[in-house]
């Protein structure tokens, strides 16, 4: 399966806890994401999250890494079956919902196809909400 864009070189990161949000936050953190101490903790191509570096864990494992890993394990098959009915796997959708299926111990594919569901639809609105602030903010 392709992947829609080569985000192979970044990082995993996550975010244990947003307020205001039910799920830690696992998305993707670009190799020179560092600036004056701040992380950029993508969760889209369009959407991240800018925080201070003590309160994102930066894996050293790459994203082409996470992949292949995923890819020998039961639920990584499962997630890509998920995701890429287009021929297409997003990796910021990939990461999360496979991150949060080996967290919780989600294997089957109809348990995965249903977390996928939910978790993108957490992503969405969290997305939303940094977008409706990040527009406040400049107007």
């Amino acid at each position: 399966m392709l992947m829609s864009d080569n985000y192979n070189d970044w990082r995993i990161g996550l975010i244990s806890n947003i307020p205001g949000f039910p799920l830690p936050v696992v998305g993707l953190v670009a190799p020179t994401s560092r600036w004056d101490g701040m992380v950029s903790l993508h969760i889209s191509k369009d959407v991240a999250l800018h925080v201070g570096a003590a309160d994102v864990v930066v894996q050293e494992t790459t994203f082409s890494d996470f992949r292949r890993l995923s890819l020998e394990t039961t639920v990584g098959k499962a997630v890509e079956a998920a995701l890429g009915s287009d021929g297409t796997v997003n990796a910021f959708d990939l990461v999360a919902v496979t991150s949060y299926c080996v967290s919780k111990g989600i294997s089957s594919e109809p348990d995965v196809d249903r977390a996928a569901r939910l978790i993108l639809e957490a992503y969405r609105e969290l997305a939303r909400q940094i977008l409706a602030q990040n527009q406040a903010r400049f107007n």
